[in-house]
């Protein structure tokens, strides 16, 4: 579905520090957005291999934003944020 950095970053995580990359973007420290800390719960569904038949784009929105009309450019802002503390992530370990 999603051809991104932010996924093959996210599939270079072993277990334990895609644990801790939750735990980091659950921190209000370096994460205050509800949205992306939402975003990563629905990721962290379909780690470590993001595929399937229910990982659509359409299908991610609807779970990050119940009820709401499908906005593709929304989902790469957040996918781009979440990009953006992903690499943060990295440098802080």
């Amino acid at each position: 579905m999603f051809r991104s950095k932010l996924f093959s970053l996210l599939k270079s995580l072993n277990e334990q520090e895609f644990k801790r990359f939750g735990e980091f973007m659950n921190s209000p420290y370096y994460n205050k957005s509800i949205i992306l800390k939402k975003l990563h719960s629905v990721y962290a569904r379909f780690y470590p291999h993001f595929t399937g038949e229910k990982f659509t784009k359409e299908k991610i929105y609807t779970l990050l934003k119940p009820g709401e009309k499908f906005n593709e450019s929304l989902l790469r802002n957040y996918n781009s944020d979440m990009l953006t503390l992903a690499e943060k992530f990295i440098a802080v370990q």
